[in-house]
């Protein structure tokens, strides 16, 4: 089956999500619990679509390119971007450039 990430940028949370298909899932049940970002870290925007996320079975996932990312800072000022390369790839940087 297919998973997604879903993000909350309001309520700065996320949860998962298994799809009823292997791909093009048109039904999404939440798997576990709605997890908040760590104390001091404010999820602050995603390049997603609604701020979702796809991954599928062979391990790649829904981004559009290598640059679609997860935008965060923290209670001491430093920004950080987390890239979801198409092939499922995920790398981590300081800067949201």
């Amino acid at each position: 089956m297919e998973y997604r990430v879903v993000f909350d940028l309001n309520n700065e949370t996320y949860r998962i999500e298994r799809g009823n298909q292997p791909s093009g899932s048109s039904v999404w049940t939440q798997e576990g619990d709605t997890f908040s970002a760590p104390k001091g870290v404010n999820i602050v925007n995603t390049d997603f679509p609604n701020h979702t996320i796809r991954f599928n079975p062979n391990g790649t996932s829904s981004s559009s390119s290598s640059s679609d990312s997860i935008y965060t800072n923290n209670s001491k000022g430093k920004q950080y971007r987390i890239r979801v390369a198409p092939s499922g790839g995920i790398s981590m940087s300081e800067g949201w450039s």
